[in-house]
């Protein structure tokens, strides 16, 4: 593994293109890639009531682990929640949000689970609030 892709170790065993898979591997996504599918997340300000959070889009980053794994998206869709997690962290890693791409690897791949998110807000002591 290059710090340009990183593999996560499925818990649970997918079928791509005909064949059962225990592993994808996440190439380092491109400026085409950006403008095609656009930002996995977006940042939402806080109003001085409210902290800043971070919405993750969900469909988004599935087209990604699709496009980045070259995989079909059916085959995204039936990847475990668990391993959608991790997946979503490396995504996001990829794009400087949490932890960096190679972070994530050697953690999925020396713990076998998927890291905490542990940034915070600018001028903020706690973590954004993530929203769904």
């Amino acid at each position: 593994m290059n710090n340009d892709e990183l593999t996560i170790v499925l818990g649970k065993p997918v079928i791509a293109h005909g064949e059962e898979i225990d592993h994808i591997t996440l190439r380092a996504p491109t400026t085409a890639d950006l403008i095609e599918l656009g930002q996995p997340m977006r940042l939402i300000p806080g109003d001085g009531m409210t902290d800043p959070a971070i919405d993750v889009r969900m469909n988004v980053v599935a087209n990604y682990v699709a496009r980045l794994a070259t995989i079909p998206l059916s085959s995204v869709k039936a990847i475990s929640l668990s391993d959608f997690g991790k997946a979503t962290q490396a995504v996001l890693g990829f794009f400087g949000e949490g932890s960096t791409g190679a972070d994530v690897a050697t953690e999925m791949t020396s713990t076998g689970s998927s890291p905490s998110a542990s940034s915070t807000s600018p001028g903020s002591s706690k973590p954004p609030r993530a929203t769904s």
